[in-house]
């Protein structure tokens, strides 16, 4: 009796710490990720524990604690999405089925998917936080509201508190590094994903335009460490030409949405630096950065082999325009792959955007993402993380190579699909916070125009609004959330 007793009281003191700890900004600066508490070696005793020896007189040794009992509460998993898994629809998603199920068993309580539509999502999600309640235990957040408005307000728990009581393990496997680096902000992880990184900016290249052209490989150039601005110009050149005679560019060597951005970021460099989460700061105007916008000009109007959009065309021109047939090579976001598998005739590869002069490695510009996350209203959250620990972790029939078969599926060669395990395996995707802070964001369509069409250069435009676009990083940290609610309803 006393040694259950004793247990008793163990739990109740494990859910009190943790839930002290979820208390988000106003907490102390937690360990680095993955510091755990020092486990007894096998055989040795840890503090407080007995002996056989030391066991009260006619006291036998307890069975296997019981599991907790969560008193039936829900469990919710939040999107913008459907996340629930359909029967069937897969082997991964009756593995997860299967898990969920043992899962509401094991600790009495049950799971519901809350889907709530993009353009009330951030407004509910704040709202409920200011009333100290949340959308969902278990919660998807775009990136744009995660930092700084989800970080900067505490509306989340340090996953580092979980750690501590050893129910994350963030040296498993199944934790994304990538993801615990990008959203730990002063020593505290306040976002997670599970899994391989899923790529975001690539560059798209006509592999039929290139054979009947007579261009280079790019497989061969990326993966020798030669594919570099200079080795992308000169194969530009070369496709970009007047294919009927009537005096017009009708095939181009390159085009992208947000081009710009990728020469920065090739270049070891980047618009907005939050190593200090709570002063950002405008670093267009770097060397580097100034050195890549200058490139990315030259590309347009000194060589002439980038297709601009035309006057009223949709966003998402360029996309329509390679898929066509018209361009070579196309930087953009991986996700518009289905579209242009659907839509394209020519066979087609990835590899990333090739290496400016200042850069050490290939780099991909990682950008509007989702971050799951506990939120620090949800009560007794550490019942919610043990739950969510169990049900991601490894499943026994599952294969480490299964996560290729979604790329092979949207890709011509495997070469492509190495490119991407590349991209993983060494870390290349680097986050850019640049969107999360909007109105710096929509100042930045006029100078980015104003460079791309060259009707400024690039240190002139930068330095006419670096004071301004820093008074706005610096400004954007100290909205309070009911403005955010507005902002939300007036975008409406």
């Amino acid at each position: 009796m006393l040694k259950k007793i004793a247990l008793l009281l163990s739990i109740i003191m494990l859910l009190l710490a943790v839930m002290a700890g979820c208390g988000g900004g106003n907490q102390p600066a937690a360990d680095n990720t993955g510091d755990q508490k020092e486990q007894p070696a096998e055989g040795e005793k840890s503090d407080g524990e007995e002996t056989e020896g030391e066991k009260a007189d006619g006291e036998e040794a307890d069975d296997e604690a019981p599991p907790l009992d969560f008193g039936g509460r829900t469990i919710r998993y939040t999107a913008w999405w459907n996340l629930e898994p359909q029967p069937g629809s897969s082997a991964a998603a009756d593995r997860q089925i299967a898990r969920r199920t043992e899962l509401e068993k094991k600790y009495n309580c049950k799971v519901e998917y809350v889907n709530i539509p993009w353009d009330q999502y951030l407004q509910q999600f704040i709202t409920a936080a200011m009333a100290g309640d949340s959308i969902g235990e278990l919660v998807t957040l775009d990136s744009r509201w995660f930092y700084p408005t989800a970080v900067a307000n505490g509306y989340l728990c340090d996953l580092n508190d979980f750690a501590k009581q050893g129910i994350f393990d963030f040296t498993e496997p199944k934790w994304n590094q990538d993801f615990l680096k990008w959203c730990t902000f002063d020593g505290k992880i306040y976002g997670y994903a599970i899994g391989k990184t899923y790529p975001r900016s690539v560059l798209f290249w006509n592999k039929s335009l290139f054979e009947r052209e007579g261009l280079p490989d790019l497989y061969e150039l990326f993966f020798n460490g030669e594919w570099t601005w200079e080795k992308m110009l000169e194969i530009a050149k070369k496709a970009t030409k007047d294919k009927d005679g009537d005096g017009k560019i009708d095939q181009w060597g390159l085009s992208g949405i947000d081009l710009g951005a990728a020469f920065v970021f090739s270049n070891n460099a980047e618009f907005v630096d939050v190593s200090d989460p709570y002063h950002p700061k405008f670093v267009l105007d770097s060397p580097n950065a100034l050195e890549a916008l200058q490139a990315w000009q030259d590309f347009v109007q000194k060589h002439k082999v980038v297709e601009v959009n035309p006057e009223g065309a949709p966003w998402d021109y360029p996309r329509q325009s390679f898929a066509n047939g018209n361009v070579a090579m196309l930087y953009t976001q991986w996700w518009m792959v289905d579209d242009i598998k659907n839509s394209m005739k020519d066979e087609y590869g990835i590899v990333l955007f090739p290496k400016g002069p200042k850069a050490t490695d290939y780099v991909s510009q990682y950008s509007g993402f989702t971050i799951d996350v506990i939120p620090s209203t949800v009560k007794n959250p550490e019942q919610v993380a043990i739950f969510q620990n169990e049900m991601t972790e490894p499943y026994p029939d599952e294969d480490p190579e299964e996560w290729k078969d979604y790329y092979i599926e949207r890709l011509y060669d495997t070469k492509s699909v190495e490119v991407i395990e590349m991209l993983i395996n060494k870390g290349l995707s680097k986050v850019d916070w640049f969107a999360s802070f909007d109105d710096v964001l929509q100042m930045s369509y006029t100078f980015m125009a104003e460079i791309q069409n060259g009707s400024k250069t690039p240190q002139v435009a930068i330095s006419e609004v670096a004071q301004q676009a820093q008074t706005l990083l610096d400004n954007a940290l100290k909205k309070k959330p009911e403005e955010l609610i507005k902002t939300e309803e007036s975008a409406e």
